[in-house]
């Protein structure tokens, strides 16, 4: 039970929901309703309920109580997933007698402090983390030891957790696209970073800091360009200006590519790039080197589980962009190595995959209901 943005979220119940149905499973999905849309409706085989939430979707969790509770008497289990999904998702679970699963992504804790607008808003949210990692469900399902390790500093049983990764749709990215961006533009002589995903100002994502990085890498080496596919490009505009780039030239926007045609970018760029300081999986990153593309990222949040340092990439420990910028250059000036780890990177992809997410998965459901009927 989630909600329908765009996002490593979205995708791991939509594609999890498409795997368990697979193996038999009935599953429902409750979230949000939207504009123009039905309240009930089969998409995929997933049966989709969605809720009025008149004070939007913040208070989701408190506005689907009691519709979850009626949709627990016809299921065997029930996940919530945070955010907003969590906060009251135990009691449907606790009053039905059916068990109750806590899908955790991400907790920022401390980087509440520069991400938040504020610090009563910084103390709000690094509160609601505690208390959803010590709400009474039944499990808890991480999707890497990173998020396991921040739900135990909070307080969290770390037997109550289990691990596990989500997966990269392997028949829709792997190498071999025809470079239909790079032929868009006409960028067959230029030397691309890519950097794909939602593009707000977030101080986790850090996009402000990556374009410093590029503004260096641009200076040593005046063929690169850094393009981005994704929502929300305006937001960085001005950040671009500011660092005196310009846009069309030295930054290029894809627009939003559809997901099917989204491994003809990855395909089209030499190195992917990942500015974060913070990540619950780093969907995007792994889905880049499925294509073959090798990775520069910081030593942060989850990435360093998905990005295998001097072997699929460079994960860099100092947090600037002297030390980011450094490793970028360092690939780009050696093709031999770029494209040892290229090779690598695709290779190591093949370990997280949704058959193999949707397997472990099962096994926490079975052995929850087995315990239930105790």
């Amino acid at each position: 039970m989630g909600l329908p943005y765009v996002g490593g979220g979205q995708r791991y119940v939509q594609t999890l929901g498409r795997e368990l149905i697979k193996n038999g499973f009935e599953v429902h999905w409750m979230y949000t309703k939207q504009p123009k849309r039905k309240k009930e409706e089969l998409i995929d085989g997933i049966n989709c309920h969605r809720i009025n939430v008149p004070l939007g979707r913040k208070f989701f969790s408190f506005a689907s109580i009691y519709p979850a509770y009626k949709l627990a008497k016809k299921v065997d289990i029930l996940q919530f997933d945070t955010f907003y999904g969590g906060f009251g998702g135990w009691l449907p679970g606790k009053i039905s007698g059916k068990p109750h699963i806590l899908a955790v992504y991400e907790f920022f804790q401390e980087l509440w402090n520069i991400m938040a607008k504020n610090k009563v808003q910084s103390i709000f949210y690094r509160a609601a983390e505690k208390y959803l990692a010590n709400c009474p469900y039944s499990q808890f399902i991480t999707i890497s030891e990173y998020t396991k390790r921040r739900m135990i500093n909070l307080g969290c049983d770390k037997k109550m957790i289990k691990v596990i990764y989500l997966g990269v749709d392997e028949k829709l990215f792997h190498p071999g696209y025809n470079q239909t961006f790079r032929k868009k533009y006409k960028l067959d002589k230029k030397i691309i970073l890519g950097w794909t995903g939602r593009m707000n100002l977030s101080q986790s994502k850090n996009l402000p800091m990556l374009l410093k990085a590029f503004r260096i890498v641009k200076e040593k080496m005046p063929n690169v360009v850094l393009a981005f596919d994704g929502p929300d490009f305006h937001n960085l505009e001005p950040v671009i200006k500011e660092n005196s780039l310009k846009i069309g030239e030295d930054v290029i926007y894809n627009g939003c590519t559809p997901r099917p045609e989204l491994p003809t970018f990855y395909s089209s760029i030499d190195l992917y790039v990942c500015s974060s300081l913070s990540e619950g999986f780093g969907l995007s990153v792994v889905e880049a080197e499925a294509c073959g593309k090798p990775i520069v990222c910081f030593e942060a949040g989850s990435l360093p589980e998905v990005v295998k340092d001097k072997k699929t990439g460079i994960v860099v420990k100092e947090k600037n962009e002297k030390a980011f910028s450094d490793a970028i250059i360092e690939l780009l000036t050696n093709m031999e190595k770029r494209e040892k780890y290229g090779k690598e990177a695709e290779k190591w992809s093949k370990f997280f995959n949704w058959e193999k997410t949707a397997k472990e998965h099962m096994e926490v459901y079975n052995k929850l209901s087995e315990n239930f009927k105790r």
